[in-house]
């Protein structure tokens, strides 16, 4: 007897017919086409969205306690064009460090109407967070930041100022826990205190006195 197609699994199917409608020439398609079974299901329900025609609706894409990984920044990296109107993107706790950041900065900034880019807890350095940074001036509705538990230094804290500069809704900017000396973070401060937005800026750092901490609140003049 031969092999009869109606025995094929409704979830293949439906793979099947998502691939099928879409534009075989969309660099997200041929990644789904060629990655769908490996994607975590985070990732996999953003695609099918896309390939349904409803990447316009996605305003909200939350990866937590999940390593990404060189094929799931890749996968970010197709994708990102395609949902422009997302709003909220948080990576927590996804093993992302400089390899990631390099991937995903190629079409991060394509994210023009991110309100809330949150990235805590991850393995990002000074190089890392750099990259990321070069994206972060381009947001221009950008309310909220994190890059809090990461592995960043005052080099760092130097990049995240120049990004954050001339950002004007900007509301709250957290780096708590990272290896962020006082000298930086009274610099950091002293310009966030321009911005009459901000409501939290969040840098507490180990080892730091309560004398320490309130001298650098001070110097956010314009949030008192």
């Amino acid at each position: 007897m031969g092999n009869c197609s109606c025995l094929q699994s409704p979830k293949e199917t439906e793979e099947f017919l998502l691939i099928s409608s879409a534009d075989s020439d969309s660099p997200a398609t041929l990644a789904y086409k060629k990655h769908w079974e490996k994607m975590i299901p985070e990732l996999r329900e953003v695609y099918i969205q896309f390939l349904q025609h409803k990447g316009k609706n996605i305003q909200k894409l939350e990866i937590k306690e999940k390593e990404l990984g060189e094929l799931g920044c890749e996968l970010l990296c197709k994708i990102f064009p395609e949902i422009i109107n997302l709003k909220e993107l948080m990576l927590s706790n996804t093993c992302l460090g400089i390899e990631g950041a390099n991937k995903i900065a190629d079409t991060l900034s394509d994210l023009r109407k991110l309100e809330k880019l949150i990235m805590p807890r991850n393995k990002l350095t000074d190089e890392g967070v750099e990259i990321i940074c070069q994206a972060i001036p381009y947001m221009g509705e950008i309310k909220e930041i994190d890059f809090s538990y990461n592995d960043i230094t005052s080099v760092g804290a130097e990049k995240i100022e120049e990004a954050v500069m001339d950002l004007e809704h900007l509301e709250i900017l957290r780096v708590v826990g990272n290896n962020l000396k006082r000298r930086s973070l009274e610099k950091l401060a002293k310009m966030l205190g321009g911005k009459s937005k901000l409501k939290v800026f969040e840098f507490g750092v180990s080892g730091m006195t309560e004398i320490e901490i309130e001298s650098i609140n001070k110097m956010m003049i314009r949030l008192d």
